[in-house]
């Protein structure tokens, strides 16, 4: 049985048999000089995380860790965490996955980055409804609206990164990391803080 496609970024059946996969032979970072991407891409995660702050009913817990110097350590924190969870996990599906098979349906990568950034925004709708930082909590319409928002403009980002930076999915993995740091930062918690 053959649970993996064929065609996975990074992994290829060695001697043409299906599942079974020998050696890797498309790095999941094929140019590791570009492994963080450009500036341009680095500065929009940045910017989008940012804009989250006014977005989330967290701001002011967000704008006080800030102001008070712990978010010198709580980001690189919150981007490690968000690298092990919702980076990878987010952007191996949507990336590595379904943004991939829908280019090999379409035939073009920017209508494949639009049918990933619409179901990335889809999957965020939930989030947004239940997330009691999130000030679409509890509102359905609000949360379908935020949801999609800043799904979308993540999905935009992150697809567009992943075909620009030549299927760099640890690229991807990385920019999804910072920009969930920003809003991650409010939920560490050290002790009885």
């Amino acid at each position: 049985m053959n649970l993996l496609p064929d065609d996975l970024p990074g992994l290829k059946p060695e001697h043409g048999q299906p599942g079974r996969i020998d050696k890797i032979h498309e790095p999941l970072c094929p140019h590791p000089k570009d492994a963080v991407g450009s500036r341009i891409e680095q500065q929009s995660a940045l910017l989008l995380g940012l804009f989250q702050l006014t977005q989330r009913r967290a701001g002011p817990e967000l704008w006080e860790l800030i102001r008070t110097g712990k978010a010198l350590y709580l980001f690189p924190l919150a981007a490690a965490f968000g690298l092990l969870t919702a980076g990878f996990t987010e952007e191996f599906f949507f990336r590595g996955f379904l943004q991939t098979r829908a280019e090999k349906i379409t035939g073009s990568p920017w209508i494949a980055v639009l049918v990933a950034t619409l179901a990335f925004g889809l999957y965020h709708v939930p989030f947004a409804y239940l997330n009691p930082n999130w000030p679409s909590a509890g509102d359905f319409p609000a949360a379908l609206q935020v949801g999609m928002v800043e799904g979308s403009l993540g999905g935009i980002i992150l697809g567009a990164a992943y075909v620009l930076w030549k299927r760099n999915l640890l690229a991807c993995i990385v920019l999804h990391g910072m920009i969930d740091a920003v809003p991650s930062m409010t939920m560490i918690k050290f002790g009885g803080s």
